[in-house]
């Protein structure tokens, strides 16, 4: 059930031919949780998204939602996908609230006035809920744009790049936010920021992809079990150490003072 990928394959048509973005995808998504892509810009994040939101038909292989292919399934975008646009997508001459309740309208979607109420809080952005977004920075459009898709209440949630026009402070709280609503509907996020990391243990990395992805049945696709060599082994272990060093120096440090603080009990028993 939920949102599978099945042989998908991603082509572009250059003026040197033809370009490979991904092939033979095959990804089965859990029905809820945070799943962060990344990678390089230009090696497909957004295409991705485009795809699974059924912006982009052009493809070979199947997108499948609940078992039937998207395209197959009416009014799919209205019912299943909500976006958060890299170039936020609002209405300038429209006011901050009438953006944030545009697609609940679109949709037929009757939103209670105190979960907008909450979001605007959380946000930052209720005393600003009178001004036209023209009106707003880079990052208050953003954050417009997040509570639009939040409030349609969609099962799947696609963010392109939403924390790009965030300070620090911002961009931390969008993430820990987004971290909670995944627990009710799967979130995906395109994202160049490494922070996004410490809020999911579910990557879908660009620089290193692989054929194969499903989160229903291991936890971390970064350290799937697969049969190895030693010596292949032996070089991922010490990929992961360098790749954590500040964890593995504590917990080496804390094991030497496990062995002194023993040694000392021993010694005074004594």
């Amino acid at each position: 059930m939920g949102l599978e990928l099945k042989n998908v394959t991603k082509k572009f048509k250059t003026i040197e031919g033809e370009r490979v973005i991904f092939e033979n995808l095959n990804v089965h998504f859990p029905d809820y949780g945070l799943i962060a892509i990344t990678g390089e810009s230009g090696c497909g994040k957004s295409t991705l998204l485009q795809l699974i939101a059924g912006l982009d038909q052009d493809y070979e292989g199947k997108i499948l939602f609940n078992q039937v292919k998207i395209e197959d399934i009416k009014d799919y975008r209205q019912l299943v996908i909500s976006f958060v646009y890299q170039n936020y997508q609002l209405i300038d001459y429209l006011s901050v609230k009438d953006n944030c309740l545009f697609y609940c309208h679109l949709k037929g979607i009757k939103v209670v006035e105190k979960q907008l109420q909450e979001l605007l809080e959380i946000f930052e952005l209720n005393e600003l809920v009178n001004q036209k977004v023209k009106n707003l920075s880079g990052g208050q459009k953003q954050r417009v744009s997040l509570i639009r898709a939040l409030l349609c209440s969609s099962p799947i949630i696609l963010c392109d790049e939403p924390t790009g026009a965030l300070d620090e402070i911002n961009r931390q709280k969008v993430y820990r936010f987004l971290k909670k609503a995944s627990q009710r509907r799967l979130i995906l996020i395109v994202s160049h920021d490494q922070k996004i990391s410490k809020y999911t243990p579910y990557h879908l990395n660009f620089e290193c992809l692989k054929h194969h992805y499903d989160w229903n049945h291991q936890l971390y696709s970064r350290y799937e079990i697969r049969k190895t060599k030693c010596g292949l082994l032996f070089k991922e272990m010490i990929q992961m150490i360098l790749k954590d060093k500040k964890k593995w120096v504590m917990m080496f440090v804390s094991q030497i003072y496990m062995v002194l603080a023993m040694t000392l009990i021993i010694a005074g028993l004594e």
